[in-house]
């Protein structure tokens, strides 16, 4: 057990030894309510009472949860989730009763891998079964007859027809090899528009995805594709590189980036830049932390944005992927003066594109501005019916959250498109959305309030894919965070009659 560990697991003990109901047991959370509420001269430590509170979350699921010691304090990590009791408890001495520390608990246990795994399924099992027979359908075609068609609509099922978690056990199953995805490195790209296909490009893309999982052997495959660097044929050489790269930057490491991008071979560098645009891709997407620092990249990247480069916009695209999350963005910053000399010299889209992008990377850096007047931020507050629960948040902020419950099936829009074609269907039981416009009246009642907190908390990674195309939403542990506590409000408000705008 690690010292933090120790540490919160003394005061939460310390902390029930001696007074009663508080047993370390999750119903024993309504008793820490009652004496927080009741401290009202602060007597109890905040980190006292949220080591309790973690530590009762933490013994109810001991195979999920940990303690960690982050510079902003302890906090409890299960799986890639971060949760901060300590901050939960200054939240509730602040704002009062809505925050409630036994739904709170609820919330958090709920988004355990394994409990967040059977609501999905309870959810969406029949979703997943078609897309799961889908992708066995795909492969069995590919497998019957493995040509350019059948492979490529192989990587359409996967990607278009079934959610990213459930990828490895589909593959798994399916048993493709590395052996075969390998012709398919020497099939050119043909058509225009969107009519476009890249055979071989995604064959990189697949083979990388395949050792990114677990499924191929890593040291097996940079042996099948070493050899073919030295091809006379250009795409393949790029199609080549392009796996390489990803399946190094994948595993945390830009060695074979700087490599390929050492040897002026143009069809290697732009293999290389491709990879890095596809853990962009993700990185921008929030489905992971970005695996090497951008600077490290910048031999690779730094030929690539010059103004008469052949792969200008793809190295461009790179960099406003990983541009577009704040904490990303600020890693760009170096890259500024590239940007500047493309919005100068080079080609109209590519000058308008760099611009972007190197706004993007200077507005992530906080500088000192001057005062300016206050502006008037209208905020929407929403109360219980009963009384317990409330939730504030600017207008702004509920018209995000609005798109985010629109795109998980959590409310009934009939007038608008939904950005996610696979999204999950729109639960019969969705409020309107006239309910959460700002100057609505209407009442969400029980049913909508917990439809609305069961969809969120069943479908963060859609919540993540669409938050990632906002400028101004959180991201990260933050949007978690955000999101998480707009359905605890829901889900307490289903037991206090519903709710109301306030």
């Amino acid at each position: 057990m690690t010292g933090v560990a120790e540490e919160m697991r003394g005061l939460a003990e310390e902390l029930a030894r001696g007074r009663e109901g508080l047993d370390l047991s999750l119903e024993s959370l309504t008793a820490l309510d009652a004496l927080l509420a009741g401290d009202r001269a602060g007597k109890i430590t905040s980190r006292a009472i949220g080591a309790y509170l973690g530590e009762v979350i933490r013994r109810a699921a001991p195979a999920s949860f940990a303690w960690v010691d982050d510079p902003g304090g302890p906090v409890l990590c299960a799986g890639g989730a971060r949760w901060f009791p300590i901050e939960k408890v200054e939240k509730r001495r602040r704002e009062g009763a809505s925050h409630d520390l036994s739904a709170f608990a609820g919330v958090v246990l709920a988004l355990t891998p394994e409990a967040a795994s059977r609501l999905d399924m309870a959810i969406d099992e029949p979703r997943v079964r078609e897309g799961r027979a889908a992708v066995a359908r795909a492969v069995a075609a590919f497998r019957g007859a493995p040509n350019v068609g059948s492979f490529l609509q192989l990587d359409r099922t996967l990607h278009g027809q079934l959610a990213q978690r459930h990828h490895r056990d589909a593959l798994a199953a399916a048993a493709l090899t590395a052996e075969t995805l390998m012709p398919f490195l020497e099939v050119p790209a043909s058509g225009r528009g969107y009519e476009r296909t890249d055979p071989g490009r995604a064959a990189a893309g697949f083979l990388a995805y395949l050792v990114q999982l677990g499924l191929a052997p890593r040291e097996h495959v940079i042996e099948l594709l070493r050899p073919r660097l030295r091809e006379r044929n250009k795409a393949v050489r790029t199609n080549v590189a392009h796996a390489l790269v990803e399946i190094d930057l994948a595993s945390g490491s830009a060695a074979v980036a700087l490599e390929l991008g050492a040897t002026k071979d143009a069809a290697l560098t732009e293999g290389a830049v491709r990879a890095i645009r596809s853990i962009g891709g993700d990185v921008r997407m929030d489905r992971c932390d970005p695996p090497v620092p951008l600077a490290s990249l910048d031999r690779v990247l730094g030929p690539a944005l010059s103004p008469s480069s052949a792969c200008l916009r793809l190295a461009l695209e790179a960099v406003n992927d990983w541009a577009m999350r704040p904490d990303t963005a600020v890693e760009a910053k170096h890259l500024a003066p590239l940007l500047d000399a493309i919005a100068k010299r080079g080609k109209p889209d590519a000058r308008r594109f760099a611009s972007q992008i190197a706004a993007r990377t200077r507005n992530a850096i906080p500088r000192p501005r001057r005062a300016e007047p206050a502006r008037r931020t209208h905020t929407c507050t929403f109360v219980s019916i009963e009384p317990g629960a409330s939730y504030t948040c600017s207008e702004r902020g509920l018209s995000t959250l609005r798109e985010l419950m629109r795109e998980v099936g959590a409310l009934a829009d009939p007038t608008a498109t939904r950005a996610l074609r696979d999204g999950p269907p729109v639960d019969p039981e969705a409020p309107p959305i006239t309910k959460y416009l700002r100057h609505a009246t209407a009442v969400v009642t029980p049913a909508e309030c917990r439809v609305v907190a069961t969809r969120l908390l069943a479908h963060l990674d859609v919540v993540r894919e669409v938050a990632s195309f906002f400028d101004d939403a959180p991201s990260g542990s933050e949007l978690t965070a955000w999101v998480t506590s707009w359905a605890e409000f829901h889900a307490r408000s289903a037991d206090l009659g519903g709710h109301r705008p306030g």
